[in-house]
């Protein structure tokens, strides 16, 4: 007996050490990576960074880091820790091992002290610029660290008479030009010329106003107007200089209400913004979880080849993107282990291993990329060279292990386009959704199509014109003179003279009995199944999202509004002394529909055979299409309830008015609707729980 309770025990023992050993493997595990599919959703995907060494200020020797703000990697192997609290510069090698620290500098033979200092570069060349923030100046240093000028608070009318210049992030691009974010300051980033004199505002984010803001801002007040200026969000929050001198910028601040530019900037040396695809701000708005919300941008680095990494407060994560926005990794999270982070300050990348400063844990964290993430800058590097063979091998391998992976179909899509293969190009474009690509080699198949077979559309062309010339002479020649206009086929074709003489026509629709309720039927349903048809085949170039829209939300979006406006028309008619019955109005909507059932088809082909670049023409159409058929309803109201114009307007402005609230009404039913079907579950499990 006590031989098998000692077994037992053992046995016990085994396996609470794995239970343990199980609960801190998982701990310290990194949070999944995750990259975004077509429709913004986060899917799974390949680990793209491995958590190497937490760098602090005990395991270093020099006390707890206190605050540390910035992290900058030079190309010499050196790691400059800005610690902000302690009002220091740490200097180490990338393995974490301590080689100085900087909190003074012989100033013209007295001892300068750095105060709070918040940002830090250094060149090429070793030159070392700091913003010592609690100084409100810059300094610079030669790479021994002796002092070779101070850069005091720059004076331009341009800043402002309240502007303090509190530098907190700071780049150099290769001319020796420096970019300065200050605090507090939302025109844009300071630039300095090679002396540190000022040059001018760089980058200002330009705010448009809608109509709404414009009318806000005529009858606000002025504590409501100051109030208004002081919540655009246009602050940046840190700068950098990639190999080609573009200057990269984001902001923290993000507010959908806002219609100010984008929280990303890739910025040329004109400071316009030439990033041809920015990251989506709100992709992780609506997500459930601890951290929700859009992403706050801290801080960004340049990792060459047009791929850069951004720093988000909001989950803790790096976000690594090309230029054309296309996420292509990501990596950390929030959380209270050893791979996690509490508050990020700063990112810093060199040479595979990312440096990310956590001011609220008070350590630099280094993250090693795998060898998956590393296929991504193999691929741009092999682009930058016009090595494209090479590069195609490795977006393989990148689809192999993860054929989620948007860019890389993209990317043979390029391949195919750059070899010829347009239509093949074309097929992983469409995969890709970008329809930008997709038009550029239609346009190039398209052309080949016509020089291949130029001869058969010319010669099919003219006939197709003389036919139509035939059709029209032979119709002239064999008009029937006696037809009874009560008949279907004479209701049906009466339909083109309503839309061509449309006073006269709904005049005799009302007072001659022309036209009928079964030609009325007709129209509506051909140009239901019309409109159906053309919104689920519209070619791919003019359409949006990632799928068509199917035959029968087609079928809703044309008979749903018809009959809400049929009826809020017909009672708002009624009390504002409308002569027309509740068939007139249905009759005369439906005849006015008559110029979708000739335009639609015409839309149809257009959208199949023309590129983006001629969509000017296709919205051309579409909106005399629209105008046409909101003219002709105009007409029909106003001859069938005997309105002047001005009234049947004023009806019609009404009858809108209507729908938008019996619309409103039915979504507010609906939303009450589910919450009492979801008490009535709630409760029924309940009971069904306890009895």
């Amino acid at each position: 007996m006590k031989k098998t309770v000692r077994i037992l025990g053992v046995l016990l023992a085994v396996i609470c050490l794995i239970s343990a050993f199980t609960y801190t493997a998982t701990a310290k595990t990194p949070n999944n990576s995750f990259t975004y599919d077509l429709e913004n959703n986060a899917i799974s995907a390949p680990q793209a960074a491995e958590f190497c060494l937490n760098i602090t200020g005990e395991e270093l020797g020099i006390g707890s880091f206190s605050e540390p703000t910035d992290v900058f990697s030079d190309t010499q192997g050196r790691l400059y820790i800005v610690d902000k609290g302690n009002s220091r510069i740490v200097i180490t090698d990338v393995h974490g091992r301590l080689l100085k620290i900087l909190d003074s500098f012989n100033n013209n033979g007295t001892t300068d002290k750095l105060n709070l200092p918040e940002g830090i570069t250094v060149t090429e060349a070793g030159d070392i610029y700091i913003c010592d923030t609690g100084n409100f100046r810059l300094v610079h240093l030669n790479p021994d660290y002796s002092l070779k000028r101070i850069i005091k608070a720059p004076t331009a009318a341009v800043l402002g008479e309240e502007f303090e210049f509190t530098p907190v992030k700071i780049a150099v691009d290769k001319l020796n030009r420096i970019y300065v974010v200050s605090r507090n300051f939302n025109s844009g980033i300071i630039e300095l010329n090679k002396e540190g004199v000022f040059n001018e505002i760089y980058g200002s984010i330009k705010v448009t106003y809608s109509v709404t803001d414009i009318l806000w801002n005529m009858v606000s007040t002025k504590a409501q107007k100051e109030r208004s200026i002081a919540l655009v969000p246009n602050e940046y929050s840190s700068v950098c200089v990639d190999e080609n001198n573009f200057v990269y910028a984001c902001s923290a601040y993000y507010d959908s209400t806002s219609s100010s530019s984008g929280s990303v900037k890739k910025l040329n040396a004109l400071g316009n913004n030439v990033l041809d695809g920015v990251p989506d701000e709100s992709i992780n708005r609506n997500v459930k979880g601890t951290y929700i919300g859009p992403e706050t941008y801290v801080d960004i680095c340049s990792m060459g080849n047009e791929i850069y990494g951004l720093l988000d407060n909001t989950r803790g994560r790096i976000f690594v993107y090309n230029n054309d926005g296309d996420m292509l990794f990501e990596f950390g999270g929030k959380g209270i282990y050893n791979t996690t982070f509490g508050t990020v300050a700063a990112i810093s990348y060199s040479n595979g291993y990312f440096y990310i400063a956590d001011s609220r844990n008070d350590f630099i964290s280094v993250f090693a990329l795998t060898d998956y993430a590393k296929l991504f800058l193999s691929a741009a590097e092999y682009h930058s060279i016009g090595d494209y063979e090479a590069e195609n091998s490795v977006w393989e391998e990148i689809y192999k292990l993860n054929n989620n992976s948007i860019c890389a179909i993209r990317n043979f899509g390029r391949v195919n386009y750059r070899e010829g293969d347009y239509i093949e190009a074309m097929k992983y474009f469409k995969l890709a959704n970008d329809r930008k690509a997709y038009s550029e080699a239609f346009e190039k198949q398209r052309k080949i199509v016509i020089n291949d077979n130029f001869t058969l559309i010319f010669i099919s062309s003219i006939v197709i014109v003389i036919l139509i010339i035939c059709f029209m002479v032979y119709k002239s020649k064999h008009k029937k003179e006696f037809e009874n206009k009560q008949s279907y086929r004479a209701t049906l074709s009466y339909s083109t003279k309503v839309i061509f003489r449309p006073i006269s026509g709904f005049w005799d629709m009302k007072r001659e009995r022309y036209g009928s309720t079964a030609a009325a039927v007709t129209i509506l349903s051909v140009v239901t199944l019309m409109y159906a048809l053309y919104s689920s085949l519209e070619g791919f170039i003019f359409t949006s999202g990632t799928k068509s829209a199917s035959f029968v939300m087609g079928l809703i979006t044309v008979l749903l509004p018809f009959f809400l406006f049929i009826m809020c028309n017909w009672c708002v008619s009624n009390l504002m002394d409308g002569e027309g019955s509740f068939k007139y109005i249905f009759m005369g909507t439906s005849y006015a529909l008559t110029p979708m059932i000739f335009i639609l088809p015409v839309l149809l082909v257009m959208s199949r055979v023309m590129t983006m670049a001629e969509d000017s023409v296709y919205t051309l159409v579409i909106g005399i299409m629209l105008l046409w058929v909101a003219y002709l309803i105009i007409c029909s109201n106003m001859q069938i309830h005997s309105y002047s114009m001005s009234k049947t307007v004023l009806v019609l402005v009404i009858t809108l008015l209507v729908m938008v609230i019996v619309i409103f009404l039915a979504m507010l039913i609906f939303a009450l609707a589910q919450k009492v079907v979801g008490v009535a579950v709630d409760m029924y499990n309940e009971l069904y729980l306890r009895f």
